[in-house]
């Protein structure tokens, strides 16, 4: 309930902001599987080592030690997702 009013909230706010909806698509990514079903494939197709090597992944873990989370590793390829998908 509280996260469907959020959403509606930063709708509205995008549009008072004077995103054209005629120009720009607003949607909830979330609502769209394609997005975790590519992540899945890549995640899969993506060798551990090479997220580990980002320097923007090493720089925060450093300052988080132990409590690093998996978002933070696996941001790459959620972007690389978002990129392929929707040609941003």
């Amino acid at each position: 309930k509280e996260l469907k009013k959020s959403v509606m909230q930063t709708a509205a706010l995008y549009l008072a902001c004077g995103i054209d909806p005629e120009k720009s698509k607003i949607f909830v990514q979330s609502h769209v599987p394609a997005h975790a079903e590519l992540t899945w494939l890549l995640n899969c197709a993506t060798p551990l080592n090479w997220l580990e090597r980002m320097i923007q992944f090493k720089e925060k873990a450093r300052k988080q030690g132990e409590n690093v989370s998996v978002g933070l590793l696996d941001y790459p390829v959620l972007m690389a997702s978002d990129i392929l998908l929707y040609q941003a």
